[in-house]
Parts: C-alpha cells; sequence; structure tokens
C-alpha cells in the first residue's frame, strides 16, 4: 500500500558483511551486495570487490579498476581475471550451483563499468587464454603471434650490457633494438613486450636504493587495418621529456601507429623530495582515442575511443610496483 514499510527479518550473516565494508569510523566506502557459499564470502562495495575464504580466513581486495573482466567458464565456476605485477591471471571461484553462479555474474555485471575491459572483452566462453591477444582477429598483424602474456617477463634482473652513463642512452639502446622488430616475427609481441621491460630494469640498475625514481612505460600496438596517428604526449607530471621507442613499421616521419605496429612510451620523475613525490602522469592523444596514464594505482589509467572511430582499446597489462608502472593498450 502506498506510504508503507516492509520489514525485512535481521540476517546476522548480512549484517556482518556490511559492517565489514562499512564498520569503521573514516571509511567511506558503501556496501552493495553479497554472497555466501559453502567456501566463500563474496562481497562488492561501491570500491572493491571481496573474497574471502569461509575456512582459511584469507582474503582478496581487489579495486573495480584493478580487474580486467569476469568470465564463466562451467556450470558453477567464474573466472575473476586481474592484474597482477608479472601480468593477467585468473582468479578461480568455483561456486555451489549454477543459480548461485547466476547471482554471482548478476552481482559482478552491476559494477561492471568499473572494470577495466569488461566491457570490450570478447573472449569466447570457456576460453582460459585470458591475457593472449592472439585471441582476437588482429587484421593489421601479419603473422600469427606466439602464446604471450603481457608483463610475464616482469621481474628478471637485467644487468645491462654496457655501461650506462645518463638516462639518454637507456632509451638510445632500447631504441636501436626495437627499431628492428616487427609483425612479420611470430615473437614480435614477446620481443617487443621484452623490450619494454629491458627499459625498467636498465633505469632500475641505474637508479636504486637512495638514488630511486619512478619511471613509466607505455606500450601501444596496432592491432586494426588502418592508420593511427599520435598526435600529441603530454607529460603532466614527471621530470623528462616523453621518449618514444616505435617498431619496424612506425612511420616516424608523420608520426603514424601504421597496422601491425608498436610504440613505446618512456616517462621518468623527479627525484622525490620532502615536498613531492616525483609521480608521472602521461596523456597521449591520438585520432581515433585519448588515454591518461598513472605510475600509481589510480582508476584515472584509462582510454577514450573518440565518437565515430569503430576500434576498441583493451588493456593487456597493467602492472605496478613501487618504483615503476607499465602497461600495454592492444588496439583492434
Amino acid at each position: 500500500q502506498r506510504n508503507s514499510v516492509i520489514l525485512i527479518p535481521f540476517d546476522e550473516k548480512s549484517a556482518i558483511a556490511q559492517k565489514l565494508i562499512s564498520g569503521k569510523e573514516k571509511n567511506d566506502d558503501a556496501y552493495i551486495g553479497h554472497l555466501y557459499s559453502e567456501r566463500y564470502l563474496l562481497m562488492a562495495s561501491d570500491a572493491y570487490l571481496w573474497i574471502i575464504e569461509s575456512r582459511t580466513k584469507e582474503k582478496d581486495c581487489f579495486q573495480w579498476h584493478e580487474i580486467s573482466h569476469f568470465c564463466i567458464v562451467e556450470k558453477k565456476i567464474m573466472h575473476i581475471v586481474v592484474f597482477t605485477r608479472t601480468g593477467m591471471k585468473p582468479k578461480i571461484i568455483e561456486l555451489d550451483s549454477p543459480e548461485m553462479l547466476g547471482a554471482f555474474h548478476a552481482l559482478l555485471s552491476n559494477e561492471k563499468h568499473k572494470m577495466t575491459n569488461a566491457s570490450t572483452w570478447s573472449l569466447k566462453i570457456g576460453s582460459t587464454d585470458f591475457s593472449n591477444a592472439t585471441e582476437y582477429d588482429l587484421i593489421g598483424v601479419r603473422a600469427k603471434q606466439s602464446n604471450h602474456v603481457f608483463g610475464s617477463l616482469n621481474g628478471g634482473e637485467i644487468k645491462p650490457d654496457f655501461h650506462i652513463e645518463d638516462e639518454i642512452q637507456i632509451v638510445e639502446e632500447c631504441y636501436n633494438r626495437a627499431g628492428l622488430l616487427d609483425c612479420d616475427s611470430s615473437s614480435f609481441f614477446s620481443d617487443i613486450d621484452d623490450e619494454a621491460w629491458s627499459l625498467i630494469s636498465a633505469w632500475r640498475y641505474m637508479y636504486s636504493g637512495i638514488n630511486s625514481r619512478h619511471c613509466l612505460v607505455v606500450g601501444l600496438i596496432n592491432g586494426t587495418a588502418i592508420d593511427i596517428q599520435i598526435k600529441s604526449t603530454t607529460l603532466h607530471e614527471g621530470g623528462s621529456p616523453c621518449c618514444h621507442i616505435p617498431s619496424k613499421d612506425y612511420d616516424e616521419l608523420n608520426s603514424i601507429l601504421t597496422p601491425g605496429s608498436a610504440v613505446i612510451f618512456f616517462a621518468w620523475g623527479v627525484a622525490p623530495s620532502l615536498d613531492q613525490e616525483g609521480n608521472i602522469l602521461l596523456e597521449v592523444e591520438t585520432n581515433a582515442f585519448v588515454c591518461s596514464f598513472l605510475n600509481r594505482n589510480s582508476s584515472h589509467t584509462k582510454t577514450e575511443t573518440l565518437r565515430g572511430c569503430d576500434c576498441e582499446c583493451i588493456f593487456l597489462e597493467k602492472s605496478i610496483a613501487t618504483w615503476w608502472a607499465k602497461y600495454w593498450v592492444l588496439i583492434k
């Protein structure tokens, strides 16, 4: 009836779930919903997805933008694909029944717009090769690429085989090697990713300990059949020029990312001090999309396709550590 109130019986489990999210005095997060299974307590808040194992109390807490996408793999199994320092990896959640799986899918779908790739990722149901860009029909890439997870090469300490004199030498050495790479090779993706990591590794070899400074690596790959012009790169925060390192097919004269080509952008911050952290904010504008990248975990790292453009931008990697950040974006 009009102006009536419906009283819902007190649910102790629901109260516990809400208290975990919003029970702290200074917490500005908001509870959205939860699901109890035999193994998990699954909770959604405005800012996070919480996955708590009932037996061990082991807890995973992901900001929504740290999640690439999610998909149903089997009748009772959901894969939530998250970004890590070594590439995308699935968090496997097994529910008690198909009905419970459906309820969890609905809970995630409500927050889909906050995830990085959920609106654009188009892997087939049942596929488990989440980070492999070759799952797509990449018209612009001439050779079928070997399976490669962008970010999987991160972490290896590579001592440069040359004496580093300054930052520019690090860039020049990588520039010379990357300029030999093209998409006629089946290892193009892994080779160009290796070059991206070599920048960070050499940088950390030069700037470590009390001399540490932040660095940022951003890679773009054109998997379409059309040219994409890089109109501008703007460093809103940082202490360096924005260096570009193209693959062989990149049109350097006209700043065009031709079909199948790639380009790496590299920048670094000022030396941290009491007054500033030395962070980096890079904006790239093209004739098809604009994108922003930060050296820290932030929802402001994103891409936006321009109106009238049919291409999609997919993050293949969002790896963030204390002193470095590394991103790869595929345009398809």
